[in-house]
């Protein structure tokens, strides 16, 4: 699992979503819901560094 797609579970977590019954797989799904994730994914790394990549050290 990348870095990106832990990033986009914690977003779904955040969101609710698994309250209304709703899967992780299911929301990644439907384009508009991908879509938000994403953009929360973007807002919450806003101005921090990238994370370290261990392949490149």
């Amino acid at each position: 699992m990348t870095h990106h797609e832990t990033q986009l579970k914690a977003a779904y977590q955040r969101s609710g979503l698994s309250f209304l019954g709703m899967s992780y797989s299911q929301a990644m799904s439907i384009t508009a819901i991908r879509i938000a994730l994403e953009f929360a994914v973007k807002a919450s790394s806003k101005g921090k560094p990238a994370p370290i990549q261990p392949g490149l050290i």
